[in-house]
């Protein structure tokens, strides 16, 4: 596969609806921008009249008819940009490049999702994208056939080695997957779609059976959990988790994470600032669910189960791409639990209180 050249700078975006694709917009990047990152976006007029519009986020991108523009991936567009690749698809794009030391456009990289990344946004270089443009999910690696030939390519991608050519396409479906870790989408033989967590070559610790267990002890004390199965392969561990931003009968449903409404860029890493300290929390989260929750109250008390369930199992990697939210009518709901792993680190990203 090679990246593609002069992806042109406007895109129109598109969000699938149970009637079929929408499009709500338009974003167009400025590649000579100074600090190397621009994007502007605006809805389009016809879903700005559409009866059944809503808000791609409605803390940051209300329904108006303005452009809004940004110099960073997480401030006013972050939720256009949640359905991208992050660290692991951008490996699997730049693995299957004919230049392995080009790295793909956000153009390009919103591209290739086509419909398997999170949430329901869809991106195209044409005003038009028919359901039937996209891939099918007949499409996507069998749960029953391929776990093993899809680990083995994970495990080539994440030691730099190319790919045989028996093992070609097996991740095609997973470009647009988020996070650092091994990942892919696949389906079983009753067609539900799952994200598979590999084990990675070098791994000290099991962590796809420590997450299925921290995951099931949230379970068992009544938080949302997504349905889970562990697998193993001659390779290690597999996690499956059922993609829970899809319905039974595939349609797509619209995704934010908590960084996307929260909009902010912190000014240090460590968040010393009174201002990072004071966004980057879990009191700032909840303030944010009683703007957009559909019932605030179960939802707060779902993130403090949250918060209580990361100091209790170590999760200190409890940052805001780890949070997320799912349409539930004209709101954005807390999305179910996941991404809980016991972390060596002693300092949770998420601020709890003063003290730390």
């Amino acid at each position: 596969m090679a990246l593609k050249k002069n992806i042109p700078n406007l895109l129109f975006v598109h969000l699938d609806r149970t009637w079929g694709t929408e499009r709500v917009g338009q974003l167009e990047f400025d590649d000579h921008a100074a600090g190397g990152f621009s994007a502007r976006f605006r809805y389009a007029d016809s879903w700005l009249r559409h009866p059944r519009r809503i808000p791609l986020d409605p803390l940051n991108l209300p329904l108006t008819d303005q452009w809004v523009s940004t110099g960073s991936k997480y401030v006013h567009l972050g939720v256009l940009f949640d359905a991208g690749p992050d660290m692991w698809g951008r490996r699997v794009l730049q693995s299957q490049a004919d230049d392995r030391n080009v790295e793909p456009s956000e153009q390009e990289a919103l591209l290739m999702g086509r419909g398997n990344g999170v949430g329901a946004l869809l991106f195209s270089t044409s005003p038009a994208l028919p359901e039937q443009a996209l891939p099918a999910y007949s499409a996507l690696p069998s749960l029953e056939l391929d776990l093993e030939r899809v680990h083995q390519a994970s495990a080539r991608i994440f030691m730099d080695q190319p790919l045989p050519e028996s093992l070609q396409g097996v991740l095609a479906g997973s470009w647009s997957m988020g996070g650092a870790r091994a990942k892919a989408v696949m389906r079983d033989a009753e067609g539900e779609i799952w994200i598979a967590k590999f084990s990675e070559p070098g791994d000290k610790l099991d962590r796809q059976r420590m997450e299925y267990a921290n995951l099931e002890m949230a379970r068992a004390i009544g938080m949302n959990v997504p349905q889970l199965m562990l697998r193993d392969t001659s390779l290690g561990s597999v996690l499956l988790i059922k993609r829970f931003d899809r319905t039974r009968d595939h349609h797509r449903l619209h995704y934010a994470s908590g960084i996307a409404l929260i909009s902010a860029e912190p000014e240090d890493k460590r968040l010393l600032s009174q201002r990072d300290q004071a966004i980057f929390s879990y009191a700032r989260l909840a303030d944010i669910i009683g703007k957009v929750a559909p019932d605030p109250q179960r939802d707060r008390k779902e993130l403090f189960a949250w918060m209580v369930l990361n100091v209790a199992l170590h999760n200190t990697d409890d940052h805001l791409k780890n949070i997320g939210f799912l349409e539930s009518g004209d709101h954005l709901e807390l999305s179910p639990l996941f991404d809980v792993v016991t972390q060596p680190s002693p300092h949770h990203f998420l601020r709890i209180g003063t003290q730390g």
